[in-house]
């Protein structure tokens, strides 16, 4: 798997861990703060961006993208973490 590609990879995985959690919350479930994965300090390390030097703009647009996760279907959460990566990318 290509580096780029596992980003992609981690990067929907988390959508689809957020989805959940965030549904699960918005049931009126309590406990999303417990279920944090962390994958975005991960990802970041990836994308050659240590996590101590994560800025606050990478931190909202990676944010802002999980947040849409509730919003898209299952289907598009692949495509979803593409426009992810690709964003993410001119915040480097």
């Amino acid at each position: 798997m290509e580096l780029q590609e596992m980003i992609i990879h981690l990067i929907h995985q988390d959508l689809r861990h957020n989805r959940l959690v965030l549904g699960i919350e918005r049931m009126g479930f309590s406990g999303s703060e417990t279920h944090f994965l962390d994958i975005s300090k991960v990802v970041f390390e990836l994308m050659e961006n240590g996590a101590e030097t994560v800025t606050d703009e990478q931190l909202d647009t990676y944010n802002g993208f999980m947040e849409r996760a509730l919003e898209v279907e299952e289907s598009k959460l692949n495509s979803l973490a593409q426009d992810c990566y690709k964003e993410l990318l001119t915040t480097f």
